[in-house]
């Protein structure tokens, strides 16, 4: 699944192209389409009580309907955390399934986790729940993931709409979901996919929990990622890609882009922000709910932690056949020593380059290049090609008390700020 490609064959090195790639930090004004200027891609208003960002625009009402509290009950932002996860299972079933990869970057209490669900072997574990109830034990010892049936339940029965990545998975599963009678059960109607801003079917969880409690060998499943961790000028960098490959010319390229689903929820001095991903190159699914289940040892997001004297920029990279290198070039401009949430917004909206092979070529985002930087990119000795977006990244940073999710202009993405 990943191709390492060694440059220092060529004549021109790749050690010396990134040398040429690090000066054009974001200094000017860029040439970024006006729409795209005019885009909000983090709340700019001061005291929310919380921000949301999902690719989801219904995430925030399902989650309002959900927070309706039963008598006797209530929930902390671990609980919300839970919540919003089974929720995201509805509204992206091709993601955030049950035997999906799941990465969480906590910051609870001024406290930084990652987590990283999976498992190697291919035996198909609920991995996705696996690592929820995880964290209910670190975390809430005292409860399971059946605790939050009664908020689920209240959830009305044509709450779930079909988002427009869901509608697109769709399209390009046609044949493999016609051929499984569950899936086509739930998602067509008739001959016809189900479209976007359609009525979706709504989860049994409780038969769901009972499929998990059924599991066995779950110690098999990856528990904490170890993040390769380095140091600049006091901060402390932790990524789970190695970015040294990056510096010595080693590329991790796959064939294609590898689908994921971003999430987050912020709420006072607590966020997260997730990612979930698997292999559907075989798509199945259980005796009669619409679950679709894959392989969850799978590509995940690129992560990178930043962590400095009083503040936090944590990146998911992802919709890339190489993520990391993202996030490597973001790092060389300078992203550990930004100190406000707009200079992250502007080194997010700079332009991306990337390197790829079969054939070995260079694309950039030649739109918002600056003119010295596309008169660097043509002295390269490598064909050179136009990509109108490259990549997508999302972040969440912390600066003294100012805390904000940032969504990339490049995408669809749903931010809320109450």
């Amino acid at each position: 699944m990943k191709l390492k490609l060694f440059f220092l064959l060529l004549t021109t090195s790749c050690s010396s192209i990134v040398s040429k790639l690090e000066n054009p930090v974001v200094k000017h004004e860029k040439k970024i389409e006006r729409d795209e200027s005019l885009k909000p891609t983090f709340c700019q208003q001061q005291g929310q009580r919380y921000q949301f960002i999902s690719d989801s625009p219904t995430l925030d009402q399902i989650f309002k309907q959900t927070l309706k509290k039963p008598s006797g009950l209530s929930l902390d932002f671990i609980d919300k955390l839970i919540l919003i996860h089974l929720i995201e299972m509805n509204i992206r079933p091709d993601q955030s399934s049950p035997s999906a990869r799941l990465q969480i970057a906590l910051d609870l209490n001024d406290k930084t986790y990652f987590y990283d669900f999976y498992s190697q072997k291919g035996d198909g574990h609920y991995t996705y729940l696996y690592g929820l109830d995880y964290l209910l034990k670190k975390f809430k010892p005292e409860r399971r993931l059946e605790y939050y049936l009664p908020w689920l339940n209240q959830i009305p029965q044509n709450a779930f709409t079909v988002s427009k990545t869901f509608e697109d998975f769709l399209i390009k599963n046609q044949e493999k979901i016609k051929e499984n009678p569950v899936l086509a059960k739930h998602y067509m109607r008739g001959t016809e996919f189900l479209k976007e801003e359609e009525t979706m079917p709504k989860i049994n969880f409780e038969h769901l929990f009972q499929e998990f409690r059924k599991q066995k060998n779950l110690e098999t499943v990856n528990k904490e990622s170890k993040l390769i961790q380095s140091t600049q000028n006091d901060t402390n960098i932790n990524c789970n890609y190695d970015m040294s490959f990056y510096q010595n010319s080693i590329f991790l390229i796959d064939k294609k882009i590898p689908e994921s689903n971003l999430f987050g929820y912020l709420e006072k001095k607590n966020a997260f922000i997730s990612s979930s991903t698997q292999n559907l190159d075989v798509v199945k699914t259980s005796e009669y709910e619409p679950y679709i289940l894959g392989d969850s040892y799978s590509r995940s997001s690129a992560v990178c932690l930043i962590n400095g004297n009083q503040k936090k920029i944590w990146l998911f990279s992802n919709q890339s056949r190489d993520p990391g290198q993202h996030l490597h070039h973001l790092l060389k401009y300078g992203l550990d020593a930004q100190t406000n949430v707009y200079s992250v917004d502007q080194l997010l909206r700079h332009s991306r380059h990337q390197f790829l092979s079969d054939p070995l070529r260079l694309i950039i985002e030649s739109q918002r290049s600056d003119e010295d930087q596309i008169e660097n990119l043509l002295k390269i000795n490598l064909p050179i090609y136009h990509s109108q977006n490259l990549g997508n990244i999302w972040a969440y940073t912390k600066f003294s008390e100012s805390q904000h999710f940032i969504i990339d202009v490049r995408n669809t993405g749903v931010l809320v700020c109450q």
